[in-house]
């Protein structure tokens, strides 16, 4: 996975559910979330999951290694 910068969460989200080759709605699915949820967290009105929130994302888009550890570093911005 290339490494982006610049890229928001809202974007990096979208990005690596649709590399998951899944929907919104799968997506919301697999974690539990509503997929209104989903979709405000792609269209950054959601600007701070939380921790848990990006887990079960993490969790269930089988994020592993450096895509796990951009997703964990894209968190901890937020909240810092």
């Amino acid at each position: 996975m290339a490494e982006r910068p610049s890229e928001s969460f809202a974007e990096l989200l979208r990005r690596l559910r649709r590399d998951a080759g899944i929907t919104q709605e799968e997506l919301a699915e697999a974690t539990q979330l509503s997929a209104r949820s989903i979709s405000d967290l792609e269209r950054g009105i959601i600007r701070s999951p939380r921790r848990d929130t990006t887990r079960l994302l993490a969790d269930a888009l089988g994020l592993t290694g450096k895509a796990r550890a951009l997703q964990h570093a894209a968190v901890s911005l937020l909240h810092d």
